[in-house]
């Protein structure tokens, strides 16, 4: 039992790595529009997963959009 938990522990570590990576991506504004599909893909498929990682993407999402609202922000003024 104690094997199992430090296997989903681990594959759980990998894929929140996995998922901070493509927030990377989708914020870096280096991604093209096919990027930008595959990589919200692979966040919402990842965040159906795990409940910790469906709160490790929910996290994300709202770093993200409070930094494109920051950016916007910038802009206007």
């Amino acid at each position: 039992m104690k094997l199992m938990y430090t296997v989903i522990t681990h594959a759980l570590k990998q894929f929140s790595n996995y998922c901070v990576a493509t927030w990377q991506v989708l914020t870096s504004k280096w991604c093209s529009e096919e990027g930008l599909e595959d990589a919200t893909n692979l966040l919402l498929q990842l965040s159906k997963a795990h409940t910790e990682l469906q709160e490790l993407v929910l996290k994300l999402l709202l770093v993200g959009a409070r930094e494109l609202g920051m950016t916007v922000c910038e802009h206007i003024r």
